[in-house]
């Protein structure tokens, strides 16, 4: 969610409501939590925060039967380690707004993700 306007919160909110009225039980981090952009940012860059959060998403994931991610996940840290988590655990992992798996997808993604890691 970092480094988007606003983290991103129109498209997570846009997936939250199609998956929901698709049938689905939907974990999205942060959906519930008020912010302002500026207070969401200034915890984002807390270390203690960000491992937190992170240990949050890995619990979660722990509790689903697959995972949606958003277009441009491969740019985003938290995302990277979602999927990579999701796939060792032999979960499917899907691209919103096009129902293709990531595995699918992924060839294309390889080097934005390296750049993001590398970065």
């Amino acid at each position: 969610m970092t480094g988007f306007p606003e983290f991103n919160a129109p498209a997570f909110h846009l997936a939250h409501t199609a998956l929901m009225a698709a049938g689905y039980r939907v974990i999205i981090p942060g959906v519930d939590e008020e912010y302002s952009e500026a207070e969401l940012a200034a915890l984002a860059a807390s270390p203690a925060n960000r491992k937190k959060w992170l240990r949050k998403d890995i619990e979660d994931i722990l509790t689903v039967d697959e995972v949606w991610v958003l277009p441009g996940w491969e740019y985003s840290r938290g995302a990277l380690l979602e999927v990579h988590v999701a796939q060792q655990l032999g979960l499917p992992v899907f691209l919103f707004g096009t129902g293709l798996r990531v595995e699918d997808t992924v060839q294309g993604y390889v080097e934005g993700a390296a750049e993001t890691v590398a970065g």
